[in-house]
């Protein structure tokens, strides 16, 4: 990624004040302390615009504090243990899918901004009463300046969330994007994350023993 577009990220801020670096985040972690997010400022050569992983929302029930000096340690802390420091929480999953491949400083973010519960359903019916959540999603992924971008999912609620607003989504986005392979979520609830991810994603050989069809794309731009 070009210094120019990271430091546009970095300071990009949304209609409400938000930070766009408190709600998003790059899948490259410190070996040593996954939860030192700062690894991020120093690997700028490393990220990839190009491909992007969205979730659907900050899981458990905190949001950002409103305090900015609580604030200065959140940069780029999404999906890096932002509120759960525990080895159950599955960030590290997805750090271990990812880790060394092709994907590894990928753009990863959520539909929902600043929005935190457990409950998939509140998130989309919160999507709903706030549509303004669509057009800060539109914004940040057309900061990331790159072409061709191949999108992926985490999870079946993101996806639906995709399929109800396509056409904003499809009109609004300068770039083009394709959506590709949905992929399990990496909640520790969802037991076939470690051992599907991978295929879904293409990194390895299927050896389970079912076949996995290329992702419908719900859009494709032109």
């Amino acid at each position: 990624m070009e210094e120019k577009t990271f430091v546009e990220l970095k300071e990009h801020k949304f209609s409400n004040g938000l930070n766009l670096k408190h709600v998003a985040s790059f899948a490259i972690w410190d070996k040593n302390n996954p939860t030192d997010s700062s690894v991020i400022e120093r690997s700028i050569d490393k990220l990839n615009g190009r491909y992007v992983f969205v979730a659907l929302n900050f899981g458990g029930n905190k949001n950002l504090p409103e305090d900015p000096e609580k604030l200065k340690s959140l940069d780029w802390k999404n999906f890096h243990y932002t509120f759960d420091p525990s080895p159950h929480n599955g960030d590290s999953r997805i750090r271990d899918v990812l880790e060394g491949t092709r994907f590894e400083g990928a753009y990863m973010t959520d539909i929902i901004k600043n929005y935190a519960t457990e409950q998939a359903p509140n998130a989309i019916q919160f999507i709903s009463e706030h549509p303004e959540h669509l057009d800060w999603f539109i914004e940040e992924i057309n900061l990331l300046s790159a072409d061709n971008i191949e999108m992926y999912l985490f999870g079946g609620d993101v996806e639906n969330v995709f399929k109800k607003y396509k056409t904003k989504l499809y009109s609004d986005l300068k770039t083009k994007v394709q959506l590709c392979q949905r992929i399990d979520h990496f909640s520790p609830a969802t037991t076939r994350f470690p051992k599907w991810a991978p295929v879904q994603l293409g990194l390895k050989e299927n050896g389970i023993g079912a076949k996995i069809k290329k992702y419908d794309p719900v859009w494709k731009n032109k």
